[in-house]
C-alpha cells in the first residue's frame, strides 16, 4: 500500500480543502488553474498529514481566541515589569532558573507551547531536563514562575484540546 493511501480519507479531505481554496484565491477559477489546483492541493495536504498528523485534539475556538486576547495584556504587564526592574534599583532582581513541571509531553505541542511563553518578557524556557522538567530563567526567581507556568500551560492545553487523557500524561500528584 502507498503511502498516500494509506491516510485517512477525511483527514485528507480536512486538510486538502482549504488548501483548495486557497490555491483558487490566489490562482484563480479558470479551468487549468482549477484542474492544476486538486492535485496541489491533495500532495500539499499529503506532506501535512506526513509532517503533522491528525491527532485526537481538537482544537478550542473558545480557548484559542482567550489564549489570543490573554497574550497582549500579558505581554505588555511583563514588559512594563521589566522595564521597572530595570530603570529602578530598589525593585528586586534575582535572576536564576526555576524548574518547572510539563505537563504536555515532549514533542509538537510542548514545543509550540515554550515558544509561546518564551514570547513574554521576564522569564524564558532555556533547557528541558529529564522527567518533564522546564528550567526557565527568570529575572525574579521571588515570583511564583512555577505556579503561571502550569497555569499558561493548562490554558494552552485548552486552547489546542489537549486533555491528561488525551496526551499519556497521569496528572500530577
Amino acid at each position: 500500500m502507498s503511502a498516500l493511501a494509506a491516510l485517512p480519507l477525511r483527514a485528507t479531505l480536512v486538510r486538502a480543502a482549504p488548501l483548495y481554496l486557497a490555491w483558487v484565491a490566489m490562482a484563480g477559477i479558470g479551468p487549468l488553474d482549477l484542474a492544476i489546483g486538486l492535485p496541489a492541493a491533495g500532495l500539499a495536504a499529503w506532506a501535512s498529514l506526513s509532517l503533522l498528523p491528525s491527532g485526537l485534539a481538537r482544537p478550542s475556538p473558545v480557548g484559542l481566541a482567550r489564549l489570543a486576547l490573554r497574550f497582549p495584556g500579558q505581554s505588555l504587564a511583563a514588559g512594563i515589569d521589566v522595564a521597572r526592574r530595570a530603570f529602578d534599583p530598589r525593585l528586586p532582581f534575582r535572576p536564576g532558573y526555576v524548574a518547572c513541571p510539563a505537563s504536555l509531553p515532549a514533542g509538537l505541542s510542548r514545543d509550540a507551547f515554550l515558544a509561546l511563553v518564551s514570547l513574554q518578557p521576564g522569564s524564558l524556557p532555556v533547557a528541558e531536563q529529564p522527567d518533564d522538567v522546564v528550567l526557565v530563567h527568570a529575572l525574579d526567581t521571588g515570583e511564583p514562575i512555577a505556579a503561571r507556568f502550569a497555569a499558561a500551560e493548562a490554558q494552552f492545553k485548552t486552547a489546542i484540546g489537549a486533555s491528561k487523557e488525551r496526551t499519556g500524561v497521569p496528572p500530577r500528584g
